[in-house]
């Protein structure tokens, strides 16, 4: 209990204190570990640093504090709320300069609505990502879309197209010397 106190003290200190781009990351970082362990409690801290990063005009911190909420939600099974926080990123992301932002977000929703069992929504939300991604030449991203787009197939049972993807997925994680990408998509094939 005095280690959980001392950390999320720690943390909530690193909120409240003059920002860095460096000490950005380094939270989200902390959040993210803390996702797994204690979900409500990361996202007290990610609304914090949403209003924090509000205030300060930090779009890209706001936006991916967002993101984070709604992966937490998705989590825990709260998708009509996990789907509010990434449309609310989504608009955020829309206006940055770093379209891999809006790539990854459009990605998430892709998973969410797969999960939804909204497969021809989660095929729209990954055709954004990928032309993103493409224009971006971001290898890892494609990857991982051509990966979901893989799984889509493999729901409908067409299997032929489901491998398609799979090895589309396989070789751009491999361009990008993503291993571990890549044994996830050996263990798929």
């Amino acid at each position: 209990m005095v280690k959980q106190t001392y950390f999320l003290l720690l943390v909530f200190s690193l909120l409240v204190s003059k920002v860095t781009v460096q000490a950005q990351t380094d939270q989200m970082a902390v959040v993210r570990s803390l996702i797994q362990k204690h979900p409500d409690s990361a996202l007290i801290l990610l609304k914090k640093m949403h209003v924090l990063a509000t205030e300060k005009d930090d779009a890209a911190t706001a936006g991916l504090c967002l993101q984070q909420m709604g992966q937490i939600c998705y989590n825990q099974g709260h998708y009509a709320k996990a789907l509010e926080f990434y449309l609310h990123a989504d608009k955020i992301f829309a206006t940055q300069q770093n379209k891999d932002l809006a790539a990854a977000n459009m990605g998430e929703m892709g998973v969410l609505y797969y999960y939804n069992k909204q497969l021809d929504k989660s095929r729209v939300q990954y055709n954004k990502a990928l032309a993103i991604y493409k224009q971006t030449h971001n290898k890892k991203g494609q990857a991982e879309i051509f990966g979901n787009i893989g799984h889509l197939y493999e729901k409908q049972q067409q299997y032929d197209s489901a491998i398609y993807y799979q090895h589309l997925s396989l070789a751009n994680y491999t361009a990008a010397n993503y291993k571990q990408g890549a044994a996830k998509i050996y263990e798929n094939l």
